[in-house]
């Protein structure tokens, strides 16, 4: 098995596991509900869950696992079929991209959009901007620091597990892009900072997290919605920092109770990563 594989098994692996601690999970937390009501963990915080029922269950396994397939598969593809891929259009590889994010989140709109106004359940609507403001900004202190601080202690360890540090697809294909196609670099950029970040928190903030916490509680949703936000990227190298900002979008998400929080977020942190990357980066010296 070669280093690359052999991260992909790993990126499998935990997310097998994170699976596992779910269904543990969910058999405990039902138990506690039904013994002791007035605990009502699910219902803390800003976030709203009674509008989640066991039909989101459905919703969510679908709009994850077409995530997965997309992201964990490709280390396990016949590399002549990837080199085919990367000779695609720049045009083709970004509407791929795009159509990759939109499907998962159109599944999770779906889904509540035939019970319920998505705009009032995900707090879109009639927002509080200064809240929101204020909590962009804590947010952003927060995944700044603790995210690299999360690479800098995961770095020893993987260097032991998996030798040469291993950067993610989209990452090597945006700077080979930044050196040979600039209308590509363009499209992902935009893929990247606008398109990436919307998808995303539509499905793991406003109806992933939301569903966890409705069957358990805010603190284990966030961190396992977390763990599985870092899992789909298909990287463990990027897995530590990107767990701890799956965390912190979920926290700012209950603390402005609008899904604008963590969608700003998400979009500042990649615009930030992406100008990184294109102006101070080249493919012969990358973080992760």
């Amino acid at each position: 098995m070669t280093i690359f594989n052999q991260e992909a098994y790993v990126v499998l692996q935990l997310f097998g596991l994170s699976l596992l601690a779910i269904a543990i999970a969910m058999p405990i937390y039902y138990h506690v509900r039904n013994t002791s009501p007035e605990l009502g963990w699910n219902y803390h915080g800003n976030v709203p869950t009674s509008q989640f029922s066991p039909l989101d269950i459905l919703g969510v396994s679908v709009a994850l696992m077409l995530l997965i397939i997309n992201v964990v598969a490709v280390p396990f593809m016949d590399p002549a079929k990837l080199t085919e891929t990367s000779d695609l259009s720049g045009l083709a590889l970004v509407i791929a991209g795009i159509v990759s994010q939109l499907i998962p989140a159109g599944i999770a709109i779906l889904f509540l959009a035939l019970r319920f106004n998505v705009l009032e359940i995900f707090g879109l609507k009639r927002p509080d901007w200064k809240r929101i403001v204020i909590v962009v900004v804590l947010g952003m202190v927060g995944i700044i620091f603790l995210a690299n601080i999360a690479g800098i202690i995961a770095e020893p360890l993987l260097k032991r597990t998996f030798g040469e540090k291993n950067p993610q697809a989209a990452v090597q294909m945006m700077l080979e892009a930044k050196a040979n196609n600039p209308s590509l670099l363009i499209g992902l950029a935009f893929l990247a900072c606008i398109v990436a970040p919307i998808c995303e928190e539509i499905v793991f903030r406003g109806y992933f997290y939301g569903l966890m916490k409705r069957y358990s509680c805010r603190y284990f949703s966030a961190v396992i919605t977390g763990l599985i936000f870092g899992l789909v990227h298909g990287s463990m190298w990027s897995l530590a920092p990107l767990v701890v900002i799956g965390i912190i979008l979920a926290i700012v998400y209950e603390l402005s109770g609008s899904l604008w929080t963590p969608i700003i977020c998400h979009c500042i942190f990649n615009s930030m990563s992406t100008i990184y990357m294109i102006f101070f980066l080249d493919v012969n010296n990358l973080p992760y």
